[in-house]
């Protein structure tokens, strides 16, 4: 009972916490809470139900995060097979032929700034790739390395490590690396849907263990792995095939998330009716 009672109290208090970029709860905060206490028997009626509830409710949404995961390796699946089909028909060639990767730049943290100023601009870090909430800005004279929304660029460090990104416009740190491709031979769009396909994905994190439990990319190891490279027309036909599946797959992901969240939204609302009496 005092367990599902304080998971409904987390959400609630953690919005009236004090702390910045990581809300923490206080001791005081927590043994100022209120619990509503019926008898015992009561008590386990509400558990007992709630118990009932969530074991269906849990079910479902295992059952929607298991076709997510089904739908991602299907993705994976596709790109294994365009990429093996290139292999058969077109000469490999060692990627640092056609393929810079250079690193970041790391100003100091005391230059960071919340909002940007004049003269400033975005420093992405890899985290930023999934969300908005840390946004900061430094001074452009600060940085040297730069990147547009259609660079390729590769998380360095994990986990999980090689992640591949892009879409954001700013200067990248030192845990990102720009993959930048000579284009009158390989389009960058092709290079990204390259880097994601899972034979240079495993190949690259098993070489890329560092020691302190971190790992990072294993830069040489990256620019000696071998590409195919077929002519830019039908590097655009891959590419556009990859992104007919693609779209079609973050459809079916989107579906089930939202279901997702729906459910876990329903145990929310149990979760407040059971301590309201309603339930």
């Amino acid at each position: 009972y005092l367990f599902y009672f304080l998971s409904t109290q987390i959400e609630k208090n953690l919005e009236q916490s004090l702390g910045a970029a990581q809300p923490n709860l206080s001791t005081q905060q927590i043994n100022d809470i209120e619990i509503p206490l019926p008898p015992l028997s009561e008590q386990q009626r509400i558990v007992s139900k709630l118990d009932l509830l969530f074991e269906k409710i849990d079910k479902s949404i295992a059952l929607h995060q298991k076709n997510m995961d089904e739908a991602d390796v299907f993705m994976g699946s596709v790109l294994n097979d365009v990429f093996g089909e290139l292999e058969e028909k077109y000469p490999k060639v060692e990627l640092t032929k056609y393929v810079k990767f250079n690193g970041g730049s790391q100003p100091p943290k005391s230059d960071f700034s919340d909002i940007e100023l004049d003269g400033y601009v975005r420093l992405i870090q890899i985290r930023d790739y999934k969300t908005d909430n840390y946004i900061v800005y430094v001074d452009k004279n600060s940085v040297k390395k730069f990147c547009r929304k259609d660079d390729v660029m590769i998380g360095r460090y994990g986990p999980p490590v090689f992640q591949i990104l892009r879409g954001i416009e700013g200067a990248y740190n030192v845990a990102l690396m720009k993959a930048e491709p000579n284009e009158d031979i390989i389009s960058k769009d092709f290079l990204f849907e390259f880097l994601k396909n899972s034979n240079i994905q495993n190949y690259i994190i098993g070489l890329s263990q560092r020691s302190a439990g971190q790992s990072g990319v294993n830069k040489e190891a990256l620019e000696k792995y071998p590409i195919s490279i077929p002519p830019l027309q039908i590097q655009q036909k891959v590419v556009k095939y990859l992104d007919e599946i693609s779209e079609k797959i973050e459809k079916i992901k989107s579906i089930q998330k939202e279901k997702m969240d729906s459910l876990k939204a329903l145990k929310a609302s149990i979760l407040d009716k059971a301590f309201k009496g309603e339930l």
